[in-house]
């Protein structure tokens, strides 16, 4: 059984402390960073991590083919492929070890999958006009969050559970809506990112029907990907020169998270634990993907220095919906890695 959820109206998330002047960058959060790229690896991804610290992602081999991981308990990992699958990502992990994420079947057609127990399910929204799936996420009873994407070129949030698909569309853009959902907590509290009328980006916190809006303060456009059990919410947002910060919103505060040196930074999940995973990016002299673990601490230094510079964002942007944004599903959770084609 599916069912669809349209809202338009929104409740404005409220924020309890001081906002911030307009443009100014909210202090950077107490943590402490690591470089996590596999060894021997190419373009090392973190799409998420469990309370347990097991992570889930996705590389790129010598020879450019991508393949999903996951973690041991003593940093080791194992490859993780969808059978018969030219490409793999992984997104999301619970406590229970069940992975989600997408694979690219012969045809480079995006699927989403679930892999528990040893077993490989498709989850695809169970739509005739789907031509993209994406399982972003999934909470300790099973419950995935996700996208998908029409042949109209709207792209859509689900939630799947045991009562069958929900489709979320917050957009109130009016042709090719944007609504994507990243992340789900053990409350079935969504989290991602939708386009208003002005095709803006905005983030959200979904559930039991209702939605709340999140906007870091003096940013253009915000993305959340993930939501802990304690309430707090990672993403990342753009600043007026298209530059990419990442956010921690913790106890009603928002707190930059910047891997220290980094172009632009993009936290993936956060785990009961306070950990946060993600990916940082260097542009020079040639783009390069990294990956990082952020563990609450004192912090090691002024991390959001190299990117409160200003430097505009250098990464070419992709059409919403269009072939080739599909073929890069490891760069959707970014806010603005996507533009409409008017």
């Amino acid at each position: 059984m599916s069912r669809v959820i349209q809202l338009c109206l929104l409740v404005v998330f409220s924020l309890s402390v001081s906002l911030l002047a307009a443009g100014q960058i909210p202090a950077p959060a107490p943590l402490n960073y690591t470089n996590i790229d596999l060894a021997g690896q190419q373009q090392t991804i973190v799409g998420g991590i469990n309370d347990a610290g097991i992570m889930v992602g996705a590389y790129r081999d010598g020879a450019g083919a991508q393949h999903a991981y996951i973690t041991g308990k003593d940093g080791s990992f194992r490859t993780v492929d969808f059978p018969g699958a030219i490409a793999t990502l992984g997104e999301g992990i619970n406590n229970r070890g069940d992975i989600v994420g997408s694979y690219a079947d012969a045809q480079n057609v995006r699927h989403g999958f679930l892999f528990s127990d040893g077993k490989f399910t498709t989850i695809d929204f169970p739509d005739p006009d789907a031509i993209f799936n994406f399982a972003a996420d999934i909470n300790d009873r099973g419950d995935i969050a996700g996208i998908y994407n029409t042949s109209d070129g709207g792209i859509h949030g689900y939630i799947f559970t045991r009562d069958g698909f929900t489709s979320i569309d917050l957009s109130q853009a009016p042709f090719a809506p944007i609504t994507q959902a990243f992340g789900i907590d053990n409350r079935d509290r969504v989290t991602g990112e939708f386009a208003d009328a002005d095709f803006n980006l905005h983030g959200f916190v979904f559930q039991s029907g209702s939605a709340q809006q999140v906007d870091v303060p003096g940013e253009q456009q915000t993305g959340v990907n993930g939501i802990s059990e304690r309430s707090e919410l990672v993403g990342s947002a753009l600043d007026d020169d298209f530059v990419q910060h990442g956010f921690l919103l913790s106890k009603g505060t928002f707190l930059t998270v910047d891997f220290p040196g980094a172009d632009a930074t993009a936290p993936s999940k956060v785990n009961e634990k306070g950990t946060i995973v993600g990916r940082y990016f260097e542009f020079t002299p040639v783009l390069q993907i990294h990956s990082f673990l952020a563990v609450p601490g004192a912090g090691n230094g002024n991390v959001s220095a190299t990117q409160n510079q200003g430097a505009p964002r250098p990464r070419l942007t992709r059409i919403c919906g269009s072939q080739e944004w599909r073929d890069h599903p490891e760069d959707i959770k970014d806010p603005g890695s996507c533009a409409v084609q008017h």
